[in-house]
């Protein structure tokens, strides 16, 4: 589907609303800014610990947490579907 959104995107995202640079999330998250940088392109999957402090470090609230948990998975494609839709932004 090629309007689905990624975990990484709505990271970056939430990144842009709140004004930060990746070296700063990078910094205050104690992520590496490499890795923070695939994530937001998809070259790499966030894993669980990495949503938490991301979101933490954003202030994302928790359903939208739940949504980029659900998206950096490999789940089913209908769940997919049905969250992409749900945090389409305008």
């Amino acid at each position: 589907m090629p309007n689905e959104v990624t975990a990484g995107e709505l990271l970056r995202r939430w990144r842009n609303q709140r004004g930060l640079s990746q070296p700063a999330l990078s910094i205050n998250a104690e992520v590496s800014s490499r890795h923070l940088c695939f994530v937001e392109t998809g070259r790499a999957n966030p894993s669980r610990e990495m949503i938490v402090r991301l979101a933490e470090e954003l202030q994302i609230p928790l359903r939208h947490r739940n949504a980029i948990a659900i998206l950096s998975r490999s789940i089913n494609q209908n769940v997919r579907c049905a969250v992409t839709r749900l945090f389409r932004w305008s």
